[in-house]
């Protein structure tokens, strides 16, 4: 194949993950069962295809009837409080029994309302799984705040990594950080032995697509339990679905792409949790476990790492401010040391070069050039003069009587 259809390929196949519409998904992950509910009636008008393993009755017995003949008048007592007293625009977690037959199982429910449907999940609960989470929690009671006088947030990020991955049984976990154009970078990493490392590695933006940041900032804790199974189907009433698809943004048991998927599979992942670190409407990067075969955390682990998410975004957002705070300072330190040179009696550009290091400093420059006419004084890394001078013609002319900056001259038009 000629290198350039490749390449079309490739850019066809990302813009295809762009506009790939995932909330739509119209599928769920295996390991739990979706009903899709009237709000005014309760009448079931959606079922997952594996409705009948769950409730031992199929997806055609089950639409069309009353939520309270198929899991009882409890449960739908239940459903119908929970509707009146909380706000349902966000997941409520709660616990049921659930009759399967002859049989009963007991269940980690979730409610909340999209568009013009309740939507209810049920999966098996894992009592077994909330010591991890008790642990976890009592942790964030301890919280390591240790950014107050550093100036990275690296050590703290992998303090964060190391816990998390003690507490959760994850063989990875990472926090990855986007940088100010979108790509990724892991800061933090906790991994088990005999697995490669990842810290370090910087990721294309184009790694999680537009639609896949929005869904990040709505729902904090994304999880896929297993990388390999079988997604299954919904099935609704007659053109239900057709008309108007579930929108699945918060679904715990949401379907994921099978892009993503085959991402997962050629990194050799089986199962994921991955937590959003927001600040204000800014995503700011993921807490991501990673496990080589499936795992599904239970739903008291994904609240302790809601949780802990929070806690992390606002330790984060702290230490940006102190951060801001220290380039202010630092900023005005050297406006103060450029004017006092300027009102010194002594050659001002001398001035400076003879300690160039302390106007490096405050804003992390590594090269600086002083040009008056055609003389171009020089010190540190910089490009040569014939260079120095076409950026200066440049900045004259696009960017007259101001102050630019840029940290992608290349990328400048």
């Amino acid at each position: 194949m000629h290198p350039s259809t490749t390449a079309q390929q490739f850019e066809e196949a990302l813009r295809n993950c762009e506009f790939e519409p995932i909330h739509l998904p119209g599928k769920i992950q295996e390991h739990g069962v979706l009903l899709g509910i009237d709000p005014l009636t309760f009448e079931v008008t959606i079922a997952s295809e594996n409705s009948d393993e769950y409730l031992a009755l199929s997806p055609a017995e089950i639409i069309g009837r009353s939520l309270a003949s198929i899991l009882g008048f409890s449960v739908q007592e239940r459903v119908s409080r929970i509707q009146s007293n909380h706000d349902l625009s966000r997941p409520f977690p709660f616990l049921i029994s659930v009759c399967r037959g002859s049989t009963a199982w007991d269940a980690e429910a979730s409610l909340h309302r999209r568009g013009s449907r309740l939507i209810l999940e049920l999966e098996c609960s894992d009592l077994g799984g909330v010591g991890a989470a008790l642990h976890l929690a009592d942790w964030i009671h301890q919280f390591p705040r240790t950014t107050s006088e550093t100036e990275s947030i690296q050590p703290f990020c992998q303090s964060i990594a190391h816990e998390v991955r003690n507490l959760s049984g994850y063989d990875r976990t990472m926090i990855y950080q986007f940088h100010s154009d979108l790509h990724g970078e892991v800061i933090a990493e906790s991994v088990r032995s005999g697995l490669s490392p990842f810290l370090g590695l910087h990721y294309p933006a184009s790694d999680i697509p537009k639609q896949a940041r929005a869904l990040y900032l709505q729902s904090r804790v994304r999880v896929l339990a297993d990388v390999h199974a079988p997604v299954v189907s919904l099935v609704g009433k007659p053109n239900d679905l057709a008309t108007e698809p579930l929108d699945m943004t918060l679904c715990n048991l949401r379907g994921f792409s099978p892009v993503h998927l085959q991402y997962l599979s050629n990194m050799g992942v089986g199962a994921s949790l991955v937590t959003s670190i927001i600040l204000g409407d800014r995503l700011w990067g993921l807490l991501v476990c990673h496990h080589g075969r499936s795992r599904n955390p239970t739903h008291s682990l994904r609240v302790a790492c809601n949780l802990l998410s929070e806690m992390i975004s606002v330790e984060v957002a702290a230490f940006e401010r102190r951060q801001e705070l220290r380039v202010h300072r630092s900023v005005s330190d050297l406006q103060r040391r450029i004017l006092d040179t300027f009102m010194d009696d002594s050659d001002w550009k001398q001035s400076i070069l003879a300690s160039p290091e302390a106007y490096f400093s405050p804003i992390r420059a590594t090269g600086l050039a002083i040009i008056e006419n055609s003389d171009v004084l020089i010190m540190g890394s910089v490009p040569d003069v014939g260079t120095i001078l076409r950026i200066r013609d440049w900045v004259t002319a696009a960017h007259p009587g101001s102050v630019y900056s840029t940290d992608a001259l290349g990328e400048a038009e």
